[in-house]
């Protein structure tokens, strides 16, 4: 079939004459709800802090931010021992065992 002859011949130049003119791009509109959770997610975790200040004071806001930082650090330490674990467990490799104990104890340290 000649382009000449398709439905819309301007697309002569496409090698699928089938494709859609118009195709949404699904990334876009993805990554759009994507921002829009997070700056939910981001709004409903700001708010108690600032509730917190508000009503109980800086120090104990210091307080309440030292201990949510230290549990950070105890999940995300938590978090790097078990897969690189699971990675030294995989690979039999005592060099990620030794690894995830100095980045467990690092974590620990630090919270």
């Amino acid at each position: 079939m000649d382009c000449q002859e398709w439905e819309h011949p301007h697309q002569c130049d496409r090698e699928d004459p089938e494709m859609p003119l118009d195709e949404p791009d699904q990334t876009v509109e993805w990554l759009s709800w994507v921002i829009l959770l997070l700056a939910v997610v981001g709004l409903f975790t700001v708010i108690p802090w600032i509730w917190a200040a508000a009503v109980l004071g800086a120090k104990a806001l210091w307080a309440l931010a030292s201990l949510a930082v230290g549990l950070v650090g105890m999940v995300l330490g938590a978090v790097l021992k078990l897969t690189l674990g699971a990675l030294g467990f995989l690979l039999k490799s005592k060099l990620v065992w030794a690894t995830a104990a100095v980045v467990a104890v690092a974590a620990y340290l630090t919270s």
